[in-house]
């Protein structure tokens, strides 16, 4: 499938306008915090890259998401969403999140959304034609269905 005009020339365009009105409210004053106390920058994105993706994997780990997932059902469609978060786990425990979600699919207990790099999750990655080297492999329910940019700039349908 190709890319719609909307997709492919509508929402670059639009992100283009925010990013740009983002950037005109910028001051002098804004960059000399950040050069005055860089320290500020570096902890939030420590905290957003390396802490954050931790703490969602404890709390998974922790707390057994299967009764999660039957309680959330009662009230709607379960959607399970990660982008560029898996490649953080170990192989095995990626593979070990495979296997888990294609079984909460194949049970009807949730759809599961996925964007990560093609090598990240191989299993998914292979159901669809090989990815660009420099593209993520967007997939639904463990079967590729798109190719990615990495930060949402554009998208190729596959399948």
């Amino acid at each position: 499938m190709n890319d719609s005009v909307l997709i492919s020339v509508g929402l670059p365009i639009a992100l283009a306008i925010i990013m740009f009105g983002l950037g005109l409210s910028l001051e002098v004053g804004d960059f000399r915090r950040v050069a005055r106390t860089p320290r500020a920058v570096i902890v939030a994105l420590g905290l957003q890259v390396l802490v954050l993706p931790v703490i969602a994997f404890g709390l998974v780990v922790t707390f057994d998401l299967d009764p999660l997932l039957d309680e959330a059902s009662e009230h709607g469609r379960v959607v399970v969403q990660h982008s560029a978060v898996i490649a953080y786990l170990e192989r095995e425990d990626r593979e070990r999140f495979t296997d888990q979600m294609l079984a909460r699919v194949a049970e009807g207990r949730c759809r599961w959304i996925s964007n990560e790099g093609s090598r990240v999750l191989p299993r998914v990655s292979a159901t669809g034609p090989a990815a660009p080297a420099d593209r993520f492999v967007l997939a639904l329910d463990g079967r590729a269905v798109a190719w990615t940019h990495g930060h949402g700039r554009s998208i190729t349908w596959c399948a």
